[in-house]
Parts: C-alpha cells; sequence; structure tokens
C-alpha cells in the first residue's frame, strides 16, 4: 500500500526526495501521502477518467477540486500550509499502525 511504502522508504532517508503515489484519488489522499512524509503526491486513474470524460477541461475541474480539498484539510488541521500540515498531530490505526509496530517505525 502506498502509505506503507511512503513510511518504509521515509525511515530509511529523511534526504531523498519522496513521491507518493498510488491509491491518490482526491486531495484527502494527497493530505494524508504528504503528511506521512512523501514531498509530492501523483495521481493517475482520476486523471484519466477526466479526460476521457471531459477532456482538458475535466482534468482542470478535477485539479481545482483536490486542489480544494487539500485546502480545507490544511485548515481542519490547524496549519496554514504543507510544511505545517506535514507537522500536524496523526492517528494511525488498524493494519497500518499493526505494520508499523512490526517494522518498528514510527513517524518523526
Amino acid at each position: 500500500p502506498t502509505a506503507a511504502s511512503i513510511l518504509e522508504v521515509r525511515s530509511v532517508s529523511e534526504d531523498i526526495f519522496l513521491i507518493g503515489s498510488g491509491g491518490i484519488r482526491n486531495g484527502i489522499d494527497v493530505a494524508k501521502a504528504l503528511r506521512l512524509g512523501a514531498d509530492f503526491a501523483g495521481t493517475a486513474l482520476p486523471v484519466i477518467r477526466a479526460v476521457y470524460e471531459k477532456g482538458s477541461e475535466g482534468v482542470e475541474r478535477l485539479l481545482r477540486k483536490m486542489i480544494s480539498e487539500l485546502k480545507i484539510v490544511i485548515h481542519l488541521v490547524g496549519a496554514r500550509n504543507i510544511a505545517e500540515l506535514k507537522k500536524a498531530p496523526i492517528v494511525i490505526t488498524g493494519y497500518l499502525r499493526e505494520w508499523m509496530e512490526q517494522r518498528g517505525l514510527s513517524l518523526r
């Protein structure tokens, strides 16, 4: 899974440029990837669907919506920007938490 991959790679190095992709469908997913340690988030399927259904206007609409969702998440966690989002408190539960515990990983 993308979240586990981001955590695993980031545990090895803070210095590499990390793009989180796979399962990124909206601005909330972008925020999650960034908070877990990605420098950027990439998405493909939603863009392909938008191109197929509405062309370039569909892609523009999709990206505006994703940016809006990301801004909302930033605001809701009390951050003013992405740098602050990346330091916001986070609660990890379920499979990902179990995996982190088994691997001895923690968020920095």
